[in-house]
């Protein structure tokens, strides 16, 4: 019995980190509408998906084990979460055929819902993710040596995640082309021409009604001795098919131009070409993930993305 409960529990721990590991390759889910229950013994008759029924089923239920394995599983997935993403606050739900069925990575749905996280080094003040099923996953050989865990059937994930507007400033300098920006950065300084700078002291506040101001300087690397300039410019967060934009740019520098000038507008142009954009979703279709929907909303001082993805099933031939 203690060979099996190891066993047991290393295959919880092995599914939960592939679970959260493709779930979070999406940059991150609200509730999904689940299918009624005769439509998912149809489907799982359709696509060939066998779990226990009659006398194995009611042995699992009735002795306890569908509620340990069940139990068991969320609490190691929770812990996993906790030490991945620093989470304050986490509850998982793993909604199961069997005990049995989950140990062999069949289940029904699973919902992930946590506070005050960090993923991929950005801060959320919350993530919500369901993933609908069934859900089945399968070792499969990939060539002569490796085998790998892959998606048999397709998985719906809707996905719901809220920034705190006053950390936006904290989210977008997280992102790595905002990053590789700020250190060396092609800089059109009219009407003196074209120089390398790096960008100092950035400031974005972002407001309800999705307007951001940025106050920064920069600071030229072919001449460092030079003093820095103050730059700010205003723009406004939209979602065009699947990006992340920063459009309608006023900008001015201070002693150079102003946010009215004709030199203002070229240079409106050379930021929107710079930064945009600022996001995109579509980077993370790959390996049969397939988004399919974004979308924004503002509450009171958060910024709400919504997004419904699919992982599609893997071919394995």
């Amino acid at each position: 019995m203690a060979y099996r409960a190891d066993k047991a529990y290393g295959a919880y721990r092995a599914y939960g980190a592939y679970t959260l590991s493709a779930l979070f390759a999406l940059s991150t889910l609200s509730a999904l509408f689940a299918l009624p229950t005769s439509a998912q013994d149809e489907f799982k008759k359709d696509m060939g998906l066998k779990t226990a029924t009659g006398f194995s089923y009611n042995i699992q239920k009735y002795s306890g084990f569908n509620f340990i394995t069940e139990h068991l599983a969320e609490t190691v997935v929770k812990s996993y979460l906790k030490l991945k993403t620093k989470a304050k606050k986490s509850s998982i739900d793993f909604e199961i055929f069997s005990g049995w069925d989950f140990i062999r990575k069949k289940t029904k749905s699973v919902e992930i819902k946590s506070n005050n996280l960090i993923v991929e080094g950005i801060p959320l003040s919350y993530l919500e993710v369901k993933a609908d099923g069934p859900i089945y996953i399968k070792k499969v050989l990939i060539d002569e040596k490796k085998k790998r865990n892959k998606f048999v059937l397709p998985v719906s994930i809707k996905t719901k995640i809220i920034i705190d507007l006053d950390k936006v400033n904290e989210v977008i300098t997280n992102l790595p082309k905002w990053k590789k920006i700020l250190k060396n950065v092609d800089f059109p300084l009219p009407p003196f021409g074209r120089t390398r700078v790096e960008i100092l002291k950035l400031q974005i506040n972002a407001k309800e009604n999705g307007f951001i101001n940025v106050i920064t300087s920069v600071r030229s690397l072919e001449n460092p001795n030079a003093e820095p300039l103050d730059l700010s410019f205003t723009g406004k967060i939209v979602l065009k098919e699947k990006k992340v934009l920063i459009q309608d740019i006023e900008s001015q520098i201070d002693d150079i131009f102003t946010k009215d000038s004709d030199l203002a507008r070229s240079f409106n142009t050379f930021l929107e070409e710079l930064i945009n954009p600022v996001f995109n979703f579509e980077k993370y279709e790959k390996k049969g993930l397939k988004i399919e929907s974004v979308d924004f909303q503002y509450d009171k001082n958060n910024l709400i993305i919504l997004i419904d993805a699919k992982k599609l099933q893997n071919n394995f031939n």
